[in-house]
């Protein structure tokens, strides 16, 4: 999204420039008319500011999102890393507890004497 604003950018300064050029090649080819240099149109400097700006501000808002979807993807792993911690935790403390034996597992060893 980046690129394609300033690629955006860039194409409207180069017809800007482009546009400057042709107007001046015409008040050039036409010296008995009084006609107004570039920057002293209506509308031309305010169009290259406000396309430069617009840019600006779009790009601001991208990256300012940016950080937002990186900041909530820190918190989450955050999250996740404590949960996993915890999980990690409580596992290691079911392996270290002693067991102690369950019906089942008196039912599964051979009774004394019948051998």
């Amino acid at each position: 999204m980046l690129q394609a604003l300033e690629k955006l950018v860039q194409f409207v300064t180069v017809k800007e420039a482009q546009s400057k050029q042709a107007y001046e090649q015409f008040r050039g080819a036409v010296p008995g008319v009084q006609l107004p240099p570039w920057e002293e149109l209506p509308g031309t400097a305010m169009r290259t500011w406000f396309a430069v700006t617009h840019a600006a501000d779009q790009r601001a808002e991208v990256a300012e999102g940016m950080a937002n979807l990186l900041r909530a993807e820190r918190d989450d792993a955050r999250k996740e890393c404590a949960l996993l911690r915890e999980e990690l935790a409580r596992t290691k403390r079911e392996l270290l507890m002693p067991r102690e034996p369950t019906p089942m597992d008196v039912a599964s060893t051979p009774a004394e004497g019948s051998a």
